[in-house]
């Protein structure tokens, strides 16, 4: 399972621990937590709604292998599988030669 961002208190600053002494070299890191803290109570998923497509898909017969939940986290899915793709594609012919023939 792979959730989207969801409006829980997880980002809330007493939920969220940040470090008291942040490395420089962590700078990017710490730009991410600043992006994360502003949408404190914004996340576009539902709660309620996930618990509830968590509880349909323990109940099917042939669950989904990759459960993604919310739109953001679908987004996120389909830009890395295009990535993927692209990366077969390109490097298929080095891919390939490594086989025992």
């Amino acid at each position: 399972m792979a959730p989207g961002a969801f409006r829980t208190n997880f980002l809330s600053p007493g939920s969220l621990t940040l470090p008291q002494h942040p490395l420089e070299a962590y700078q990017s890191v710490r730009d991410i937590h600043k992006q994360y803290q502003q949408w404190d109570g914004l996340q576009p998923g539902d709660p309620e709604k996930a618990t509830a497509a968590i509880i349909r898909m323990a109940g099917e017969e042939d669950p989904a292998l990759y459960f993604f939940l919310g739109k953001d986290a679908l987004q996120r899915a389909l830009k890395k599988n295009e990535n993927v793709l692209g990366d077969l594609k390109r490097w298929e012919e080095v891919t390939v030669s490594t086989d025992i023939e």
